[in-house]
């Protein structure tokens, strides 16, 4: 471990305190360099390891590529791309992607615009606090965690916002009009909702006194801008399929009524701010990274109040936790208001604070802050989780089956991957049955060729099918009435294409009831029988059948644990298999019925290509209950001899 004494700190200082702008300047660059190469690297690692899952990269990424082909629909939202949010900045992005027609190109461009923002943050600063101040800034910046989080959650045209405001807040303080107005509407082309920063700042610099076009003008395009969005041109777009406005309706049953409550009750508004520990924790870990030095100045933390509004006063909890992009616009406006904070601070004489001090209150509350809550010191783990492995190669397979122009259904982690089609669907809504952030009746197009399901695909089934009752019925219906057969298979990952053919698993009744080798403690499911292979090649895919039985109605969901040990009995892989796939789980089987189903489960590579003995075990789990249950069966071994080709 690495330690700084007081005298390396000290130096570490005056290294940068004597040295010259360009010193400063060459190491600003290195650690935007540095920034900008580490979360493209772990944000190209997660999407070619499938590890994206939310549809929001896919969102983009075909919003895109119809641009690219002339058209402005979403299918994946279900509306136009500009009903979802107005983000005319893809017009000024497609012709990079025409260049470059890849998913990671947003991802690349994500981290280059974050990671370049630390340049306006130091130019602020430096002429606020001189440096090496402005260099101390600049690294906090960098190692924000909100950042990080930001950069390492999907792609959103709104985090490329926080360049634009940043590089506006720059041309503010360097009296640089012309670039002021630049970047405020390429700000304003992000995300409909940045309008309202346009609106803070021009009340802003009205607060500091200057000339009336700094104030007037952000305000009113600001204004008519948000006004004419938000309440023309998306309801014309998006007659309430996607509706925002549930967000919101503890505050109104629309936006004018959500809008005339936080004026109208500033009371009961400033109460609900921070009501619960989740926002209180939220706010916390905004500000501390920061030694709260925000509050220090309050005009200027003003300006970050409409997003704060946005973000605490949501139903939504996602945007009450550091972890998403939610942040993206609180970030300028923080670290602007931050520097404020400082340079008041240094100009109040009782305290006597030395900038020395101030540079490493500011150096190691980022680093500390970040450490605790933020994702860089953890990039490697993230990397490592996220590295591709055999199963990664498998969906591959999967993805290059599907014909390019076919219209296709998948799950979040795929859909990247499929983005660049006229016709691409989330599985989600098949379980909902209702548009994302909707009340409104989701029809599942006829017109749907294949599907590429995920059945442990975390969103999908971690969230929207547990919140379903019904889900499972809906899914199962809807694969039988397609009707969908499977084309291939891996673990829980299926490939269906449109037509009679091979399931998942059968449903038979009748006949006599042979010897249970297996039955849960409750005696209500029991396995009679299994067949597997016992010979492989190295890391080729082991089909395996079951033959589960219903012996009472069992009010539990289960599913099993399943183990590949090696010849020491060490576990090589474990991997969860949910009985069904989730589309007919135990808790609906009916007594009497016996169940067939077929998995295939992809075995580990052999070292080296040597001879390898591989055991299956498998255990029961409770899936509600998250427990699982002691006993422990064997499936047997297999040798897996040769390479695969």
């Amino acid at each position: 471990m690495i330690t700084l004494d007081r005298t390396r700190l000290k130096g570490l200082f005056y290294f940068i305190r004597k040295g010259s702008v360009t010193r400063s300047k060459i190491l600003l660059w290195g650690l935007v360099g540095l920034y900008v190469f580490l979360f493209s690297w772990v944000s190209l690692s997660k999407y070619f390891s499938y590890s994206f899952h939310d549809f929001d990269l896919a969102v983009y990424a075909q919003g895109l590529w119809n641009l690219l082909h002339g058209s402005l629909e979403s299918s994946l939202v279900g509306i136009p791309l500009f009903g979802n949010h107005f983000t005319p900045i893809l017009f000024l992005i497609a012709p990079l992607y025409a260049l470059f027609p890849f998913p990671p190109t947003l991802l690349i461009l994500q981290s280059l615009l974050l990671g370049g923002g630390a340049f306006f943050v130091y130019r602020i600063a430096f002429r606020k606090l001189g440096d090496p101040l402005a260099l101390s800034f600049a690294f906090s910046y960098l190692f924000y965690p909100a950042l990080g989080y930001v950069n390492l959650f999907e792609f959103h045209t709104v985090s490329l916002a926080i360049f634009f405001l940043l590089g506006a807040l720059e041309g503010w303080e360097s009296s640089s009009y012309r670039r002021f107005l630049i970047f405020l509407g390429l700000a304003c082309l992000c995300q409909e909702d940045v309008s309202l920063a346009l609106v803070a700042i021009g009340l802003y610099s009205f607060l500091k006194r200057r000339p009336w076009k700094w104030g007037a003008w952000p305000a009113l395009f600001g204004g008519g801008y948000f006004v004419g969005v938000v309440f023309w041109v998306m309801p014309h777009l998006n007659p309430e399929t996607v509706n925002f406005s549930l967000l919101y309706s503890h505050l109104g049953r629309t936006v004018h009524e959500a809008l005339f409550f936080v004026g109208a009750h500033p009371f009961q508004v400033a109460a609900l701010l921070l009501e619960s520990a989740e926002k209180r924790i939220f706010v916390f870990q905004l500000l501390a990274p920061l030694s709260f030095l925000p509050f220090l100045d309050p005009r200027s933390f003003l300006l970050s109040l409409p997003f704060f509004l946005e973000q605490l006063l949501s139903r939504r909890v996602n945007q009450h936790l550091l972890i998403y992009h939610y942040t993206a616009l609180l970030i300028p406006f923080l670290y602007y208001a931050a520097i404020e904070g400082a340079a008041r601070l240094l100009s109040w004489r009782k305290f006597s604070l030395s900038p020395r001090s101030l540079f490493f209150i500011v150096f190691f509350a980022a680093l500390v802050m970040n450490a605790w809550t933020g994702p860089h010191f953890h990039l490697g783990k993230v990397f490592y989780e996220s590295r591709r492995d055999l199963l990664d190669e498998k969906r591959d397979l999967l993805v290059r089956q599907i014909p390019e122009a076919a219209p296709v259904m998948a799950t979040f982690e795929f859909q990247p991957h499929l983005a660049h089609r006229k016709e691409l669907y989330s599985f989600h809504h098949v379980y909902t049955r209702t548009y994302t952030l909707s009340n409104a009746e989701y029809l599942i197009p006829e017109t749907i060729q294949y599907l590429l399901v995920d059945f442990n695909d975390p969103l999908t089934h971690g969230a929207f099918y547990f919140s379903t009752p019904n889900g499972d019925r809906y899914a199962k219906e809807f694969l039988e009435e397609g009707p969908f057969r499977v084309v291939r298979a891996f673990q829980d990952i299926v490939l269906f294409e449109r037509g009679q053919g091979e399931r998942l698993f059968r449903v038979e009744t009748g006949g006599e009831s042979p010897p249970l080798l297996f039955k849960d403690r409750e005696g209500k499911v029991g396995l009679s029988r299994w067949n597997m292979a016992r010979e492989l090649g190295s890391g080729e895919a082991l089909p395996i059948t079951f033959e589960w039985h219903c012996l009472r109605p069992a009010p539990r969901r289960y599913g099993i644990l399943l183990d590949i040990l090696d010849g020491e009995g060490k576990r090589i892989r474990r991997q969860y298999h949910s009985l069904c796939y989730r589309l007919y789980p135990t808790e609906r089987w009916k007594k009497g019925e016996r169940i067939i189903e077929k998995y295939i489960l992809v075995l580990p590579p052999s070292v080296d290509g040597k001879r390898a003995l591989w055991k299956i075990v498998f255990r029961l789990v409770d899936e509600r209950l998250g427990k699982v249950l002691p006993s422990t069966i064997s499936l047997g071994t297999v040798e897996a001899k040769r390479e695969s080709l």
